[in-house]
């Protein structure tokens, strides 16, 4: 593996700042969502609040409620010059974080990992485990782990982590639709993974007696940036549990013999980063 020099570690650091305020102002528009409007009910105004699949009444025409619509709408006023302008600082940030080479997670996975964070399921329902999770460690620790390390000495088998993106999912999430929200050719077989027309798959892992230990505990939460240099939020497994999880695969029998090496590889790069570099369970926490 490779340490960052000051210069990127400075860099992506405040990419990483950046994105949590742009981030956190998403949410604020999330959450100040929907159409407002007044409507006459048996010869009486009520606020009504509509949003996709749902409409509720925030109560009749009174101070209060004209208070709460014009407070509301001044919000997202506010949050949305917020969100434009952070945006901005963001798009010029883009082409640095490229050039200083600190451009790491496959832009695939990174535009389905931000649809899924977009929508608030990267907030404790849903993690991004198996090979795409070190994206999330390296970040958080300041290095580049070293492509001969992760795919155990075959470079193409580094392609494992750019063409396969396991999510790690509570039951009752509609991943297909965020997907197909990403990508439209996005097509799910047997229901247990999607593929698109490039074959690019996604591993849909529910829980289980095997990967019960990546849903355990808090979420190791870190910044990564993408190809292309856009920073993403990440919810992964905690370090240790990874390890673990990959390290027992290692020895499984009727795993393919090709990935109990890298598996093994990749078990020993993960307790790496948490003894050298204080890698904690949680990551960055808000």
């Amino acid at each position: 593996m490779r340490e960052l020099t000051n210069e990127q570690r400075r860099q992506q650091i405040d990419a990483g700042q950046v994105f949590a305020a742009f981030r956190q102002t998403r949410h604020e528009l999330r959450e100040l969502s929907g159409n407002y409007r007044w409507r006459t009910i048996s010869g009486r105004e009520y606020l009504i609040k509509r949003s996709p699949g749902h409409e509720a009444s925030l109560g009749p025409r009174s101070p209060h409620t004209e208070a709460l619509l014009t407070s509301t709408l001044e919000a997202r006023a506010t949050a949305r010059k917020q969100w434009d302008s952070l945006g901005r600082r963001l798009a010029t940030m883009r082409p640095v974080n490229r050039a200083m080479g600190l451009g790491r997670l496959p832009d695939i996975a990174a535009r389905i990992i931000d649809a899924l964070d977009r929508v608030g399921l990267l907030d404790g329902r849903v993690r991004i485990a198996g090979t795409n999770a070190l994206f999330a460690y390296e970040a958080a620790s300041g290095v580049h782990l070293d492509s001969g390390l992760v795919a155990t000495g075959d470079l193409d088998v580094l392609l494992d982590a750019r063409t396969a993106l396991q999510i790690a999912a509570a039951d009752g999430i509609d991943l297909g639709r965020i997907l197909r929200q990403t990508d439209r050719s996005f097509r799910f077989d047997y229901g247990e993974f999607a593929v698109n027309a490039a074959g690019y798959e996604v591993d849909i892992l529910r829980p289980s007696d095997d990967n019960a230990t990546l849903l355990a505990g808090q979420p190791f939460e870190a910044f990564a940036l993408s190809e292309r240099g856009n920073p993403v939020f990440m919810s992964a497994p905690q370090p240790k549990a990874m390890a673990k999880h990959k390290r027992w695969l290692s020895t499984l029998a009727s795993r393919n013999a090709s990935k109990r090496p890298r598996d093994e590889a990749q078990a020993k790069a993960i307790e790496h980063l948490v003894h050298k570099y204080r890698l904690p369970a949680t990551g960055w926490r808000r």
